[in-house]
């Protein structure tokens, strides 16, 4: 079994909700362990919002945020809770240090067993990287890293940011430096699902058959998303090894970042590897029918309960 811990930017992007919420299910089902889930952003708003999906998909794992980060989302990530729940934000729980969460939880697992999936910035990684004990647990406990990041096509697309022109994806170019020191680790079992892969595989609320209480529909409202590709739920189903089958995985190589942030890849002289998502529509039907079975089943089980 596929043991796993999602490291996110709820809030910064919300297709995160739906990954947290797929891996949930498949621990459910026993196709996979979650192990904790921690956030990308230095703000305690955003492990809530990590808890607040949790705890409505019964998802009961210890939840860390960054001590540090690039991008500062504190006010809008405050306005963004206060959209999804009542005004006290949910109760407050314990949440930790995500790197220091991260570290442990490498500690406790056995010899290349864990898998971790990052779908936000890679801040967090690059401190384990550079912490000499974490970087010694991150060679010899992880199994896999499976990374939602860049940009592998040939062709030009230009990101503004920081007012500069950016050839490349959005979660390299608002921390390149820390990309920078993980892709500097060509030994590292990394695979990368580059967003090209989600981008035709569409959440859409009022197409998914669920409610619009249910937690996902109401995060989408809140961002004021109709529609979302799924970039960061392909990577963490790919992570799980649910469908292996529907994707495609190259030979070993190196991730280099060019200064534009543009990445590439080229074969040989390390463990890096690209990840084709091959059955598109079919991953948008999977994960529409999951996510309706999990709501279904929890509907009928508070029935039985109220009986």
């Amino acid at each position: 079994m596929v043991q796993l811990l999602i490291d996110t930017d709820l809030a910064g992007d919300v297709d995160d909700a739906i990954a947290i919420a797929v891996a949930g299910i498949l621990d459910k089902e026993r196709k996979v362990r979650l192990e904790a889930v921690t956030h990308c952003l230095q703000h305690k708003d955003c492990a809530r919002i990590v808890q607040i999906v949790n705890d409505y998909y019964g998802i009961d794992v210890p939840i860390g945020y960054a001590s540090s980060s690039k991008l500062k989302y504190e006010e809008y990530s405050r306005r963004f809770l206060r959209k999804i729940v009542s005004e006290d934000g949910g109760d407050a729980r314990q949440f930790y240090n995500a790197a220091e969460l991260i570290k442990s939880t490498l500690r406790a697992a056995a010899e290349k067993s864990l898998t971790l999936v990052f779908i936000g910035q890679l801040n967090n990684l690059a401190e384990l990287i550079n912490d000499p004990e974490a970087k010694e647990l991150l060679y010899t406990k992880i199994r896999e890293i499976v990374i939602m990041g860049g940009n592998f096509a040939d062709y030009d697309q230009y990101f503004e940011f920081e007012n500069q022109k950016w050839m490349g994806e959005y979660n390299i170019i608002s921390d390149d430096e820390s990309a920078r020191t993980v892709f500097g680790e060509s030994e590292l079992p990394i695979a990368m699902v580059d967003f090209n892969q989600g981008l035709n595989v569409l959440f859409e609320p009022e197409k998914s058959g669920l409610r619009e209480d249910n937690i996902l529909c109401r995060i989408f409202a809140a961002a004021q998303f109709r529609s979302r590709p799924m970039w960061d739920v392909v990577t963490a189903i790919f992570a799980a090894r649910n469908k292996p089958e529907w994707f495609k995985v190259s030979q070993e190589g190196r991730v280099l970042l060019d200064e534009r942030c543009k990445t590439a890849f080229r074969a040989g002289g390390g463990k890096h590897r690209l990840v084709t998502l091959a059955e598109r529509e079919k991953m948008t039907d999977y994960i529409y029918r999951i996510l309706k079975e999990e709501e279904s089943s929890a509907i009928e089980q508070k029935k039985m309960a109220a009986q």
